[in-house]
């Protein structure tokens, strides 16, 4: 996913170019001067690299030399480009301490920036991943996620710039992901969708496909993106990418089917419920008073189990694993949800059903992933 920009290692000015040039047709500074209408001087200044070399130059020389002008036009370009990335790259050289606050290695490890880059380029490759100019550039652009982190982080140590990495992998993820203009009422569809595709698929590769092709027809591009272990402790974000496509983008923390579930919905929830211009971050241990985040996840959880058929899970005996799966196959849910539920109230001890009815998920697998997926 590296999205270097090439540079020449070397450029020579135009000028070499032309005295070699000169020598090769037998032709003095004077004699070019004449043919060309410039002065001497101007010649001189050229060729000793104190002058650049001009569009009008450039066809003045191809009809002398019979080098094209775009040669000349392209031999200046690369010049003025290798004068510039020197110049930035002794500036960039300034900012390694700012480099150092992103996790560099997990980064070189997802190949979202050039393995071999350190100092100053590495700095550069950082603002190309995430696509901005300058160091001051990015405070401006990501300050929103240190905003999203302060609302919903009960603890300060949060590493916003791991977030913001996380946050933008998954954005050029999303980025490739063709979805319909987003629909919201076929977006308020998709928790029955979930319910329905989970019932009868068994495994994330069944489920994990339709579910970001479903969502996708509703306008939201759906991925999957590891968090960085011990830096971000993240669930899940949601934010909308242009005014007609919203991104979800899960971590698969706890690596339980039902936890992502819940996650999604929740997600889902800020999609629907919440402003365009707000970034959402699902943190661990979030805080319970944000009112957003309360509601979001008041709308999982009546996604998952709807009014009708939570007023019926209080009928379900507590301490029988049995009548759960009962109640789970006759309402249509998947046993986890209904099992996950009945912990979370304490109607059942925190190990049943474990073991066989929750999905392990190894977000190792390939088809997690935008590359390796076809829709």
């Amino acid at each position: 996913m590296m999205a270097s920009t090439y540079r020449p290692p070397f450029a020579v000015h135009p000028g070499a170019h032309l005295d070699e040039k000169l020598d090769e047709l037998g032709m003095s500074q004077a004699e070019l001067a004449r043919r060309t209408g410039l002065s001497q001087k101007h010649i001189s200044q050229l060729i000793s690299g104190e002058a650049s070399l001009s569009p009008r130059t450039a066809l003045l020389l191809e009809r002398v030399t019979k080098m094209p002008a775009s040669l000349w036009n392209n031999l200046e370009s690369r010049w003025v480009t290798y004068q510039a990335a020197l110049e930035e790259s002794s500036h960039l050289e300034d900012h390694t301490d700012w480099a150092s606050n992103f996790p560099i290695k997990e980064m070189k490890k997802r190949q979202l920036i050039d393995p071999t880059a350190k100092s100053g380029r590495l700095v550069g490759e950082l603002l190309t991943f995430f696509g901005i100019g300058s160091i001051d550039s990015w405070d401006a652009t990501y300050e929103k996620v240190a905003a999203a982190m302060y609302r919903t982080a009960r603890s300060a140590n949060r590493n916003s710039y791991a977030v913001a990495t996380w946050l933008r992998e998954a954005e050029l993820q999303a980025g490739q992901i063709e979805v319909h203009p987003f629909e919201a009422t076929r977006a308020k569809g998709l928790p029955a969708e979930l319910r329905e595709v989970t019932r009868h698929a068994t495994h994330a590769n069944e489920w994990w496909p339709q579910l970001v092709s479903r969502f996708a027809k509703a306008g939201i591009a759906l991925v999957m993106v590891p968090e960085y272990p011990a830096l971000t402790k993240l669930a899940g974000a949601s934010r909308w990418l242009t005014p007609n496509k919203a991104m979800i983008a899960l971590t698969g923390r706890g690596k339980r089917a039902d936890m992502l579930w819940f996650t999604l919905l929740h997600e889902l929830g800020h999609v629907i419920l919440h402003q365009k211009k707000q970034t959402y971050i699902n943190i661990e241990d979030g805080a319970a008073d944000d009112p957003q985040e309360s509601e979001a996840d008041r709308f999982a959880a009546k996604s998952l189990i709807p009014g009708p058929i939570e007023a019926e899970l209080n009928t379900v005996p507590s301490g029988s694993l049995q009548a759960a799966v009962q109640f789970a196959h006759r309402t249509g849910l998947h046993p986890s949800i209904v099992i996950g539920r009945l912990h979370h109230e304490q109607r059942l001890p925190p190990n049943y059903g474990i073991k066989k009815y929750f999905e392990r998920l190894d977000l190792n697998d390939s088809y997690w992933t935008v590359a390796n997926r076809t829709n």
